[in-house]
């Protein structure tokens, strides 16, 4: 692995970082929240953002193991990158901003059911936040493999002579 291939992806990596860690903490918080909500017979909108959540991580190490690999990859796999990178950063940005805002609105639907505990309202707030924060980043992600795929080079709008 060189590391101008790394220098020219840092931002693609420290967004994929940001984006694992917002993922990994949304879905920790909803999971300590659907425990709480699971006696109660509604839809549960934690099961969505957590299944979402571990979906986007997996997702986020794949990406981060194609960017390691990224000057070894053959040219077919290359050209493919970009689009499937584009099409999986807007596909999970409206998921996890759809995911957000139900895990947002529901403690204001159980308020003052006695099964719920107190602390349930501190996880889904702070599943909901995170969301909002991987909505962002992977919206960020979105940009940068629109730009890439709008350059049409597999690596990035920037060109080796731009160093």
């Amino acid at each position: 692995m060189s590391a101008w291939f790394w220098c020219r992806a840092l931002p693609q990596v420290i967004l994929r970082l940001v984006e694992a860690f917002c993922a990994l903490v949304a879905f920790s918080c909803a999971a300590a929240a659907n425990k709480a909500a699971q006696a109660l017979d509604v839809y549960n909108w934690e099961e969505f953002l957590i299944a979402t959540g571990v979906i986007a991580l997996i997702f986020d190490i794949s990406f981060l193991i194609v960017y390691s690999r990224g000057d070894r990859l053959p040219p077919s796999w290359a050209a493919r990158v970009p689009v499937i990178e584009l099409t999986l950063s807007a596909i999970w940005t409206l998921f996890f901003f759809i995911a957000s805002i139900g895990v947002a609105t529901l403690p204001k639907q159980y308020e003052g059911i006695p099964i719920i505990e107190p602390w349930y309202y501190g996880n889904a707030r702070g599943a909901a936040a995170f969301g909002f924060f991987s909505c962002f980043a992977w919206g960020a992600s979105s940009y940068l493999a629109f730009r890439r795929f709008r350059s049409g080079s597999p690596s990035g709008p920037m060109q080796y002579s731009d160093i």
